[in-house]
C-alpha cells in the first residue's frame, strides 16, 4: 500500500530525540510535534526506499515480461513448428499405417495361400522320398547282391589265377629244362658236326690212297693196310667204323682183282670200272652217326 504525503505540509525542521531528552524545558506540544516530524522522517525514507524497490521490481517486471513475451513468443513458434511437424509425421504415419495395413492383409493372404501350396508340395516331397527310399532299398539289395556274386567271382578269378601261376611255374621250370636240353643237344650236335668234318677229310685222304693203290705192285697193298690212316681211329667211333666197313670192301675189290685172269688192258678197263662203282657206292651211301 502506497502512501501519499501532501505537500502543501510543512515539514518542520528536524529535531532528534535526544535533543527532545536534553531540553525538558520545552513545551509538551513542541515535543509532541517534534516525535511525529521524527517518524514522519523515518518514514519517508522508508518510503524512498519503498518506490525505489517498486521502481526497480517494476523495470525488473516489464523487462521480464518483456523477456518472457519474446520467449514466449520463440517458444510459441518452435511449439507450432514442432506441432507442423508432428502434424506432419502422424499423417505419413496414419498413411504408412494404413499402407502396412493393405501390406499385412496382401501378405496374411499370399501367407495363407502359400501355406497350403507348401503343405501340397510337402505331400508331394514326401511321397517322392517314401519312392526314393524304396528305390534306395531295392538298389541296396542289388549291390548287395552284386557285391557278393563279384567276391565269389573274384575268389574264382584268385583261385583261377593261382592255378595259371602255378602252371606258369612248371611251364617255366618245363622251359628251363628244354633249354637245358637244347643247350646238350646244339653240344652233341657241335660235336657230331666236328666227328663229321674229321670223317670228311679221313674219307678225301681214303680216296686219295685208293686212287694210289691202283698203280701199285702186290707188296705195297699189304704195305698200305698196316699204315692205313683208318686203323688209326677209335673204334667205337662213327667214322672209324665207317673206315674199318670201307676196308673190308676195299680187301674183297682186290682179292676178286687178283683171281681173274691177267690180263693187262682189260683188267685195268674193268678196276677203273670197278673202283668208280665203289666210288660211286661209297658216295651214294649215307653216313648215319649213331648216338
Amino acid at each position: 500500500m502506497m502512501l501519499t504525503v501532501n505537500s502543501d505540509f510543512a515539514c518542520p525542521p528536524r529535531v532528534s530525540t535526544s535533543r527532545v531528552h536534553l531540553s525538558p524545558s520545552l513545551p509538551p506540544l513542541s515535543l509532541a510535534t517534534a516525535v511525529v516530524y521524527e517518524h514522519r522522517s523515518r518514514l519517508e525514507k522508508s518510503l524512498q526506499k519503498e518506490r525505489q524497490s517498486h521502481r526497480r521490481t517494476k523495470d525488473d517486471y516489464s523487462a521480464f515480461k518483456v523477456a518472457s513475451r519474446e520467449q514466449m513468443e520463440v517458444q510459441k513458434k518452435q511449439a507450432s513448428a514442432l506441432y507442423q511437424v508432428v502434424k506432419t509425421e502422424v499423417e505419413f504415419l496414419k498413411s504408412q499405417g494404413g499402407e502396412m495395413e493393405r501390406e499385412m492383409s496382401e501378405r496374411s493372404g499370399r501367407w495363407e495361400r502359400d501355406g497350403v501350396e507348401r503343405a501340397r508340395e510337402l505331400r508331394s516331397l514326401r511321397q517322392q522320398l517314401e519312392e526314393a527310399e524304396r528305390e534306395r532299398d531295392t538298389e541296396v539289395t542289388s549291390l548287395q547282391e552284386t557285391i557278393t556274386r563279384e567276391k565269389e567271382e573274384s575268389q574264382q578269378l584268385r583261385r583261377e589265377r593261382q592255378e595259371c601261376h602255378v602252371s606258369l611255374q612248371d611251364a617255366q621250370q618245363a622251359h628251363d629244362m628244354l633249354s637245358l636240353q637244347h643247350d646238350q643237344i646244339k653240344e652233341v650236335l657241335k660235336d657230331h658236326q666236328n666227328q663229321l668234318k674229321s670223317a670228311k677229310v679221313l674219307i678225301e685222304e681214303y680216296k686219295r690212297l685208293k686212287q694210289g693203290l691202283r698203280f701199285m705192285p702186290q707188296s705195297h697193298t699189304v704195305q698200305a693196310q698196316v699204315t692205313d690212316p683208318a686203323r688209326m681211329l677209335r673204334k667205337d667211333s662213327p667214322p672209324a667204323r665207317f673206315a674199318a666197313v670201307n676196308q673190308s670192301e676195299m680187301d674183297r675189290d682186290r682179292e676178286s682183282n687178283n683171281a681173274q685172269p691177267e690180263d693187262g688192258g682189260n683188267n685195268d678197263n674193268d678196276d677203273d670200272g670197278d673202283d668208280d662203282d665203289g666210288n660211286d657206292d661209297l658216295e651214294a651211301r649215307p653216313y648215319v652217326v649213331r648216338t
